[in-house]
């Protein structure tokens, strides 16, 4: 009886709660992310109904039974900005924290969205196009983080913006894409890496502030201005600039046409490869002459193959390229054993995040917030620790968005490890297979860019870096997810971990 009658209390509990339920779960989520702080009055890490008058959130606002305003700012709170956040906000102000991570994608899907601040945070990363689907969204505020990269081509779909500050952060890149927003009455630019020129369609904002930066010197092309004396160039240095740009644009031109002719002689005169490592259609490694290459009249038609790995058993291989190997890894940080071993609670079971053909992965962090994933190797892989750094400097130089980097690497006596950046979404294996369909959703759009980030790695390792690499190993639990579900190949160059990885001279 009493089990029933508690049964029929919380049913009639959820039937009377005004909230969306999705948007309480939403909620309570970023109240656990930020460490379930005291100052937020009301909030709850389970349960509640933040849109009753009685139990009013603070810094929550509502619209019938949807949450459409968070403000929490100044209130010194910490913490990643979880990936789900209410759909139907109209407002969210995260101003004056100690967030990190990234800007959550699911701020992608709020369509009714009209002001976005995070400014004043520890926010980092990039931005992904997430700005497609945001026509009512008027003010945002970026600035005093630490966002980094080029401004992403969906801005321009940012019709309805009249207000944007990106001030002090490291943005790179041209600013370009504003100039198609007619709506912008204010814009901050200060204290960037951006580059190139200012267009002179942002001279006429009302406020107009891009000191800071790292505008060109030289003469602004047609439609831009100089960073510096924006506004204030003469006709005579417009048109000697339309001169200089057409006169580097000829001598640009001449130059490639230079570079693909002797390219292509010197493929003519080159001699014939023996043989070559290329995948087939089943993924497996075979060995082709490309004798019979040469003499083919259609390229379109023939698999190129990649450039291959040697083994560190061929000591001939070994003797004639010692002067093009490179002995220690590039800009990486050299852990000790008891370091790796202290972050990972002793390599205890709970920390094991991964486990593949060449070792464990183990979740380490650090008293100062720092989470790194270390990769630890079977101590016999390696019989000789040069064999070892050789592999780690080679993937040290991959070097694409979409490639989960390497960071560091402990090489002592039977301690082989790799320390690669963390990245807190998991794999893809576990947003498809290991989740609900509520906590880690997985839009058609986010699909298509998990995609084309894989490819894209893909097609670095098999046609851009040298020598080629030929991964072998792609599957959905070797594609790690960052805060904005951002695809991260992981296990690149590892295929034949015993190699020897050398770079064209």
């Amino acid at each position: 009886g009493l089990a029933a009658l508690l049964l029929l209390s919380a049913v009639v509990a959820v039937a009377a709660a005004k909230t969306d339920r999705a948007d309480v779960e939403a909620l309570n989520v970023l109240f656990t992310s930020m460490h379930k702080p005291s100052k937020l009055d009301n909030w709850k890490a389970d349960g509640g109904d933040p849109c009753d008058d009685d139990d009013g959130w603070r810094g929550v606002d509502c619209s019938d039974n949807s949450v459409t305003k968070i403000d929490v700012s100044d209130n010194k709170l910490s913490g990643e900005i979880p990936y789900s956040l209410p759909p139907n906000l109209v407002q969210l102000n995260l101003q004056g924290n100690a967030f990190t991570g990234g800007i959550p994608y699911s701020v992608s899907q709020m369509s009714d969205l009209e002001t976005l601040n995070v400014g004043s945070n520890h926010l980092n990363g990039q931005l992904t196009d997430m700005f497609t689907q945001l026509p009512k969204l008027s003010t945002m505020d970026l600035s005093d983080n630490r966002l980094s990269g080029n401004l992403p081509q969906s801005f321009q779909h940012l019709t309805g913006l009249k207000t944007l500050n990106l001030e002090s952060n490291q943005f790179t890149g041209d600013v370009d894409v504003l100039a198609k927003l007619s709506s912008l009455e204010d814009l901050n630019l200060q204290n960037n890496k951006f580059t190139g020129w200012i267009p002179s369609k942002l001279k006429k904002i009302d406020s107009l502030k891009t000191g800071g930066n790292q505008w060109s010197s030289r003469s602004a092309p047609p439609g831009m201005e100089k960073g510096s004396s924006a506004g204030a160039s003469s006709s005579k240095e417009s048109d000697v600039g339309v001169n200089g740009f057409f006169i580097g644009a000829m001598v640009i031109a001449v130059l490639l046409a230079a570079v693909i002719l002797l390219t292509v002689l010197q493929m003519k005169r080159s001699s014939p490869v023996s043989s070559h490592y290329y995948m087939d259609e089943s993924g497996h490694s075979s060995i082709i002459s490309m004798k019979p290459l040469e003499k083919s009249t259609s390229i379109d038609s023939v698999t190129l193959p990649s450039v291959p790995y040697k083994t560190m058993n061929d000591n001939k291989f070994n003797m004639l390229n010692n002067s093009r190997r490179i002995l220690e890894p590039i800009s990486l940080v050299t852990y000790s054993s008891s370091e790796l071993q202290a972050a990972t609670g002793n390599w205890h079971s709970s920390r094991i995040i991964g486990q593949g053909m060449v070792g464990r992965v183990y979740k380490a962090k650090y008293a100062n917030g720092q989470v790194l994933a270390i990769k630890k190797f079977d101590p016999l892989s390696f019989s000789e620790r040069s064999d070892f750094v050789e592999l780690v400097t080679c993937i040290s130089r991959l070097r694409q968005p979409s490639i989960c980097e390497i960071v560091g690497y402990c090489a002592e006596p039977g301690h082989y490890i790799m320390v690669y950046e963390h990245h807190m979404n998991g794999s893809l294996h576990e947003f498809l297979h290991l989740s609900d369909d509520y906590s880690k959703p997985l839009t058609w759009d986010t699909r298509v860019r998990i995609a084309l980030g894989t490819a894209q790695a893909l097609e670095y390792l098999h046609e851009i870096c040298s020598p080629r690499i030929i991964h072998k190993n792609i599957k959905s639990s070797n594609v790690l997810l960052d805060a904005d579900l951002n695809p991260h190949l992981s296990d690149c160059g590892l295929a034949f971990f015993y190699e020897v990885c050398l770079f064209a001279p």
